[in-house]
């Protein structure tokens, strides 16, 4: 666990322990609200990477929707290269004219490959991270659960 994660994770306990204590000291923890004090430290480590998680979501939804803002946008400059090319094609002596405007189409459908592959390489790494996120998520779970069961097997 890196320095600074362990530093969060320090800080969420002395938060608990001082909300649930009146004091940052882990020594006024007592038996009877170290289950609820446990729960809390849990539940605020669930509750982060629930964000984490939402964020990344978001961010796909964003990303889809840029490359779809980015596609319609190189699609009108391609209209407008093929209706230049119309004109072109009517005048025999425009030949290099044709020429550069036919390069410029390949160019434009280039750019649309690049984007719909930078999008799905976007998507892909954000996708990897949010199951990490879900990976640590169902851990953190599951942590919960044991301690749930250890504590409720321990006597008053």
């Amino acid at each position: 666990m890196a320095e600074k994660d362990l530093l969060e994770e320090l800080d969420l306990i002395k938060q608990s322990i001082k909300q649930h204590t009146g004091t940052t000291s882990p020594f006024s923890v007592t038996k009877d609200n170290i289950n609820d004090l446990l729960k809390d430290i849990q539940g605020e480590k669930i509750g982060s990477i629930k964000r984490v998680m939402e964020e990344i979501d978001l961010m796909i939804n964003e990303r889809k929707q840029l490359s779809v803002q980015i596609v319609s946008e190189i699609n009108t400059i391609s209209t407008k290269v093929d209706s230049m090319l119309m004109e072109a094609a009517h005048n025999p002596e425009n030949h290099r004219e044709m020429l550069s405007l036919k390069e410029k189409q390949i160019l434009i459908e280039e750019a649309k490959v690049r984007e719909r592959v930078e999008c799905w390489r976007d998507i892909a790494g954000l996708k990897r991270e949010l199951r990490e996120r879900i990976k640590e998520f169902t851990d953190q779970e599951s942590k919960i659960n044991l301690l749930d069961n250890i504590i409720s097997q321990q006597p008053k």
